[in-house]
């Protein structure tokens, strides 16, 4: 089929031009009421626009890709080309939208089309949220049997949207005609208007509330039931609410099999909390939308605040949270979950759940006020008791975000009895030891290890090898890639070893992933090729979300052209995953890893935050070692803090060898000596690991072998640096060697 219109635009007289531009602007503008003819000139503007629509569509059918992007960028560049023109032209021009689709994956069309396409569903969304249409159709329910029936199609296409201004219809006296052809609307709407239904109950009008209450029954979702069980439950409420409260619960009750209608008001909550923090398909927003609404009744109206889809689930589940607390607010289950939902949140806005510092980001969320605290400002005032049901809820799920916020607020407030646990019972921070992250179970073990705890508990034989994790980190990043293409395959791993990461890059899943296991030293990303076979995209998929290390992994599709569907119905609604065409430049790939790694805590460890974790972690070694801990046995680290001496930051070594200092080791005595005696290091450094070899020696004596002995007597005797001399003067005396050796320091300065 071909788009292309006659040399005079439309193919239609001027006259029939004009109409039909008038019809477009009658249509899409503001207020059809007051709406005014167009100029010739306007109308002439909307007709250049339908043309680059149609030229645009018809070389893309034609497969002349290049003029097609020629006449893309003229109509999205056109003042004519608003999301309802485009709308209208979408719908003149049939099968329009499938063309675009089927080159959505092209490198020159792609943003163009995604552009247009972004233009055509803001059209739909205009359509159905607009309020005078909304209205017309309300108002054409009393018609005849098949104008009512047109007016209900269209107020459930209008969906969410329409039911502030049905509810505002029950409230009017004026329409009480249509009360029962509008309450029937609602049922009709379904699911879409379970959200804002149930806080129209708060409408002071009680023959609204009563078919709000019926609807809320008769569609039958479990989202209704705790604000039903509410107004079931209070007091206050006449005795024929409460009747209709009561057996809309029954309904909804026998549609959700193991929904009690016994559970109280507190416990619905609570539970469909759960629900939205499991992202239960049952309560999801539509993931095709970039936008999802929460709904507030102020002033008297049903008023939608649009949020990232990314984070409604997040502010559902706060939300349930908080009318639970509101109702009983010693419930402790809210509490933590509350908190859990808030670091999700956060991480999902690309935020740190760990960061006590403003962040510009936040204001994408609209339902928090300007000056709300960030999440461990909340978590800390809680106190460790619910910090460490995050936590607990955080390892189960495997989610390094809520980990790591809640481990942030445990270390500012636990003490040993509250982290460590019982010998028979172990710690949430405890279980956060085996923690698939490295990075959660360095966080955990620097607070266990801080905690000094003089009892012993399950999991503490895992704490001292944790920080020697910690001391070996570099901030290199570990990276898989997995695409059959042997050239996409190489380019891809060229782009991020240009950046100093460690790759491995294999042509199927499994083969990858041994190597990963066998070569890198953990896994921060995996680059899956949508044409992956043994195993298959979806599959493959599925073999990670299996593997308990890999399960919360950022996972970026390389999306090629014939799997682009596929593709984006997995990564919907999956905060995990990102998608990104296969041939994408190195920025575009790279920002979407650092998109998906941001929305499920697991940020890539830099060189600076992977040196401040070694120092922490060198730091509560040698707290351990200074405290004789009956629990911990520092020397475990031993290798670690050995081969920390060759890390190129001096500072990290200084902490290092005095670590080495308190360990009673030939090899941790010999390896601060071969430092301190090498004229190659800076004197600073020399320095301080003299300052070490003698604090060594002090406590162990002499464990050095001869020769580093004599090594040691040279430099203290015959160096010419004297400061280098002096300090190795008191390494030297610390080991208390025989008098023979201080009468020959003695006789070296004899002048006759």
């Amino acid at each position: 089929m071909s788009f292309r219109v006659a040399a005079d635009g439309f193919g239609l007289t001027r006259r029939l031009r004009l109409v039909w531009a008038a019809g477009l602007w009658l249509a899409t503008g503001a207020c059809w009421s007051y709406a005014q003819p167009p100029t010739t000139e306007a109308a002439d503007d909307a007709a250049d626009a339908e043309q680059a629509y149609a030229d645009f569509v018809h070389y893309i059918m034609i497969g002349r890709f290049d003029i097609a992007a020629s006449e893309g960028q003229r109509l999205v560049q056109h003042a004519q080309a608003s999301p309802d023109h485009v709308l209208v032209f979408a719908d003149k021009y049939a099968n329009s939208r499938e063309a675009m689709m089927r080159v959505a994956g092209h490198e020159q069309l792609a943003p163009i089309v995604a552009e247009v396409l972004r233009r055509i569903h803001e059209g739909e969304l205009n359509v159905r949220k607009d309020p005078l249409r909304i209205k017309q159709y309300i108002q054409g329910l009393v018609g005849p049997p098949r104008a009512e029936l047109y007016n209900i199609q269209r107020l459930a296409e209008s969906g969410e949207y329409a039911v502030p201004w049905i509810v505002e219809a029950l409230s009017e006296a004026k329409n009480k005609a249509l009360f029962p052809r509008i309450a029937a609307v609602l049922p009709k709407i379904g699911k879409p208007a379970l959200n804002p239904l149930v806080h129209a109950l708060q409408t002071p009008d009680e023959s609204a509330r009563l078919m709000v209450l019926e609807s809320l029954g008769r569609i039958g979702y479990m989202q209704g039931l705790p604000y039903l069980k509410k107004m079931a439950e209070d007091s206050g409420t006449p005795d024929n609410l409460r009747g209709a409260a009561v057996e809309a619960v029954g309904r909804i009750a026998a549609n959700n099999p193991g929904t009690s209608p016994g559970v109280s008001a507190v416990e619905a909550f609570v539970q469909l909390a759960e629900a939205y923090y499991a992202n239960r398909p049952a309560v999801r927003a539509d993931p095709r939308d970039e936008e999802a609404n929460v709904w507030y009744w102020r002033d008297n109206f049903l008023t939608p605040v649009a949020v990232p889809q990314l984070i409604f689930d997040e502010l559902m589940c706060m939300r349930c949270c908080q009318e639970a607390l509101r109702l009983a607010p010693e419930g402790g289950e809210a509490v933590s979950l509350w908190l859990a939902a808030n670091f999700r949140r956060e991480a999902q806005l690309e935020m740190d759940p760990t960061a006590e510092t403003e962040d510009p980001r936040a204001g994408l969320d609209r339902t928090r006020p300007a000056n709300f605290p960030r999440a461990i400002y909340f978590a800390r005032s809680a106190g460790p008791k619910y910090n460490l049901r995050v936590l607990e809820r955080a390892v189960r799920d495997r989610d390094s975000a809520v980990a790591l916020g809640a481990i942030a607020a445990l270390s500012s407030t636990a003490g040993p009895i509250s982290v460590v646990g019982q010998e028979s019972a172990p710690s949430p921070l405890a279980d956060a030891l085996t923690f698939p992250d490295l990075k959660v179970r360095i966080k955990a073990a620097l607070v266990l290890g801080a905690t000094l705890p003089r009892t012993g508990f399950v999991g503490a034989d895992r704490v001292v090898p944790a920080l020697a994790e910690a001391l070996a980190q570099t901030g290199q990043v570990s990276v898989v890639v997995v695409d059959p293409q042997e050239t996409n395959r190489n380019r891809v791993q060229g782009l991020l070893r240009e950046d100093g990461a460690a790759v491995v890059a294999e042509a199927d899943l499994f083969t990858a992933l041994n190597r990963a296991r066998s070569d890198l030293p953990t896994v921060d990303v995996v680059f899956l090729a949508s044409d992956v076979a043994s195993p298959a995209l979806a599959e493959a998929v599925a073999e990670l979300r299996a593997d308990y290390g890999l399960a919360n992994l950022p996972v970026v599709l390389l999306v090629k052209p014939r799997q682009q569907g596929l593709a984006r119905s997995l990564a919907a609604g999956d905060p995990r995953l990102g998608t990104v065409l296969a041939d994408a430049p190195k920025t575009t790939i790279v920002r979407q890893w650092q998109t998906v790694a941001a929305r499920v805590g697991k940020v890539p460890t830099s060189e600076a935050e992977a040196l401040e974790l070694a120092i922490q972690a060198a730091d509560v070694l040698r707290s351990i070692a200074l405290s004789g801990s009956p629990v911990y046995s520092f020397e475990k680290a031993e290798i670690a803090l050995i081969n920390a001496l060759g890390y190129p930051v001096e500072e990290l070594r200084i902490r290092a060898a005095a670590v080495l200092a308190l360990a009673k080791s030939p090899a941790a005595q010999l390896a601060l000596a071969e430092v301190a005696l090498n004229d190659r290091q800076t004197q600073t450094l020399r320095v301080a690991v003299f300052g070490s070899l003698a604090e060594s020696a002090k406590h162990h004596g002499n464990l050095l072998p001869q020769e580093v002995v004599d090594r040691l007597f040279r430099q203290a005797t015959q160096t010419e640096d004297m400061t280098i001399r002096v300090n190795a003067s008191k390494a030297l005396g610390a080991l208390n060697l025989p008098s023979i050796r201080s009468s020959e320091i003695i006789g070296a300065y004899h002048n006759g």
